[in-house]
């Protein structure tokens, strides 16, 4: 099996897979405070740097936040589901 990652293939990545949003990181671990993230299927720098107080956790929580309101003005008469684990 080929392993999903930054370089491929996207057709493991989780929009290929059934999900209509993600945001995260493609490898088993990362690191809390410089994470190689991904938003959709494209990567991207975390927001802000952990001088300034980033913490991938609480970036998380805040983007899961997001896609809940963003849901919720949207569609609000479709189920729903977000998986945040640590």
């Amino acid at each position: 099996m080929e392993h999903a990652s930054v370089a491929g293939p996207f057709d493991h990545w989780p929009l290929q897979r059934g999900f209509n949003r993600f945001y995260g990181f493609m490898q088993g671990e990362t690191d809390q405070f410089y994470p190689e993230l991904t938003y959709d299927n494209h990567p991207i720098d975390p927001p802000y740097r952990p001088e300034e107080g980033y913490h991938v956790t609480e970036d998380f929580i805040d983007k899961s936040i997001q896609f809940i309101r963003d849901h919720k003005s949207i569609r609000p008469d479709q189920p729903f589901f977000n998986k945040l684990s640590w």
